[in-house]
């Protein structure tokens, strides 16, 4: 089920502070603000369709767990310590990210969506204009962070709901454009979440997350996001 949202408002008059308004009121930034916990459950899609569980808590504990070729791996943050498991190397054992690897991911922990805090994060916002995407018309924010690092939010003009999400890196030389795109959107507690999420390296898909439920505040330990929850000690 596609939830959509007709305001009536021409997408030529529309303004970085009134898009950012009626896209908090459509997607429950309020209610959102207000829920400690969340639970994703479904089905990451690659070569093969595998089970993932994702768990989030405030501020931005996050536990991302889920199989690959009959192997169960782990993908953390405990909120100091982000950690993860790779399997398939032959070794169960969890490491640890370095400070370098954390620095490059730690917004894949965050609980809040990045266009709710912006600000709070020293980050800078501008409207850049229109662009047509899937056949829609669409207004395209981009933020840049304190590393000059910019990204590019598409929300859709008549639903005002986030279609994608789309920046640029370099890795040997080389231009990457990432883009993950959002659809199949259901409320859920006054809230707004994208069911189907679609990750793209210039051009070709690469992943996509299909979710089957989502739960709001279920209760989660606080030592579910520790190593020692899940692996022995040494």
């Amino acid at each position: 089920m596609i939830i959509g949202f007709a305001f009536g408002l021409y997408a030529q008059n529309q303004t970085l502070e009134s898009i950012l308004e009626n896209y908090f009121s459509v997607n429950g930034k309020q209610e959102y603000l207000k829920t400690n916990s969340i639970i994703k459950e479904g089905y990451r899609i690659r070569n093969d369709i595998m089970p993932v569980k994702f768990y989030q808590m405030r501020p931005d504990k996050y536990m991302m767990i889920y199989d690959l070729a009959d192997m169960t791996a782990y993908r953390a943050f405990d909120g100091e310590i982000a950690w993860y498991t790779a399997p398939w190397r032959g070794t169960v054992n969890p490491e640890v990210f370095t400070d370098e690897q954390l620095e490059a991911i730690i917004r894949t922990f965050a609980f809040d969506p990045s266009l709710y805090n912006w600000e709070s994060h020293g980050n800078n916002i501008e409207y850049i204009g229109n662009e047509n995407f899937k056949n829609a018309e669409h207004f395209v924010l981009e933020l840049t962070d304190k590393n000059n690092q910019k990204t590019s939010f598409f929300i859709n003009s008549e639903t005002f709901l986030l279609a994608k999400i789309q920046s640029v890196t370099e890795r040997e030389g080389n231009e990457i454009i990432n883009e993950t795109h959002y659809s199949e959107h259901k409320r859920i507690g006054g809230m707004v979440f994208p069911f189907l999420e679609e990750s793209f390296s210039n051009g070709v898909r690469i992943v996509s997350i299909e979710f089957d439920e989502i739960v709001i505040n279920p209760k989660i330990e606080n030592s579910f996001f520790e190593i020692e929850t899940h692996f022995e000690k040494e």
